[in-house]
């Protein structure tokens, strides 16, 4: 299952791609730039469901903390593609980024 969130509007069109490669012998790949992981863009099997529900019902809910419970492989990328937009400002500076 591939999760990208709504307010990066600037992942590379690559990324599934690249994630699907950096997923053998791994549960999960997640993206990461500048030394920063970006547990929400990620390419996760399918089995790992079941570890999921047990994740959550424990009380847990981060989603790197689940990656870090079933094992991840990181995915590096252009520091400039993990841009969130969340507020007014950075609306207007992903705005600027287009024209």
């Amino acid at each position: 299952m591939l999760t990208i969130p709504c307010d990066m509007p600037f992942l590379p069109d690559d990324l599934p791609a690249r994630l699907s490669a950096g997923l053998p012998g791994h549960a999960a790949a997640l993206a990461a730039s500048g030394g920063r992981v970006h547990p929400v863009c990620g390419l996760w099997r399918s089995e790992a469901l079941a570890d999921l529900q047990r994740y959550l019902d424990i009380g847990r809910r981060s989603v790197l903390g689940f990656a870090e419970a079933i094992g991840y492989a990181v995915v590096e990328g252009n520091p400039e593609a993990f841009v969130n937009v969340n507020t007014p400002e950075d609306l207007a500076r992903a705005e600027a980024r287009l024209v």
